[in-house]
């Protein structure tokens, strides 16, 4: 029985790069469409699955939250004015808009993996962006994490994501 994995990181600046050379790779006849969607297929394995593992950055971030929804187990979060700081690589990033998506955690076959209840992931950085560019898309956050929310004072949402497992 074939596993389903999150299809959310096609939409990546890699995961778009992909499906265009694929696209290409199908007008010249040098592919067909089921080694084709093999390929995104397997893209998406691995991004969960690498995603999962390889990544120990922790991240805060304080934003204002502009809106949210849950269905079927799966939240989107739309924050503007969101400040970003890393704690281990000393860089701070400042974007107007960005939206996370939290979905359920994947259990795959490694058993030496911990799996949370949610995984953030920034999908989208959109709107006006004053340092953030392509390369800066958060993919750091795509990793088994989880979300603490707090407000204070000024309404604000502040935030930590986390790891939950060791490297």
């Amino acid at each position: 029985m074939a596993v389903a994995y999150y299809q959310m990181y096609r939409s990546t600046t890699i995961g778009i790069a992909l499906e265009e050379s694929l696209q290409d790779m199908l007008k010249r006849h040098t592919i067909n469409q089921r080694s084709s969607q093999k390929i995104l297929q397997e893209f998406d394995r691995s991004m969960n699955i690498t995603l999962t593992q390889r990544t120990s950055n922790y991240l805060t971030f304080k934003a204002k939250l502009l809106s949210y929804r849950a269905c079927d187990q799966v939240w989107t979060l739309v924050f503007k004015n969101i400040d970003l700081d890393s704690y281990d690589c000393l860089w701070a990033k400042y974007c107007d808009k960005i939206k996370f998506i939290a979905a359920p955690a994947l259990k795959f076959d490694q058993p030496s993996v911990q799996v949370s209840t949610l995984t953030p992931t920034a999908s989208s950085i959109s709107g006006n962006t004053t340092r953030c560019n392509s390369s800066d898309r958060m993919r750091e956050l795509d990793s088994q994490s989880e979300v603490n929310y707090m407000k204070n004072d000024d309404n604000e949402i502040e935030e930590m994501a986390y790891k939950k497992f060791k490297q």
